[in-house]
């Protein structure tokens, strides 16, 4: 037998019954389905990130654009 037997979920519920009471439960199940649909979006949004301008960009290619240009400085000390 595993936690998701029905008797242990029984046994949760009425603890979390006893604890939190009955008008708080939907507050927190409110606030954990807003944190976990927060969530979802940052990962999905991971590789853009807000300009100052309020404009998202891509953090690669802005990382590619750094990297090309000391790729060019080094070339251009060197040479």
């Amino acid at each position: 037998m595993g936690l998701t037997s029905p008797s242990h979920l029984i046994i949760l519920l009425v603890i979390l019954l006893l604890l939190f009471g009955a008008k708080k439960i939907p507050e927190l199940a409110r606030g954990l389905g807003q944190g976990m649909r927060e969530f979802r979006q940052g990962v999905n949004d991971k590789g853009e990130v807000e300009g100052s301008d309020g404009t998202s960009r891509s953090v690669e290619s802005e990382s590619r654009t750094q990297e090309r240009a000391e790729a060019r400085t080094d070339t251009a000390a060197r040479g």
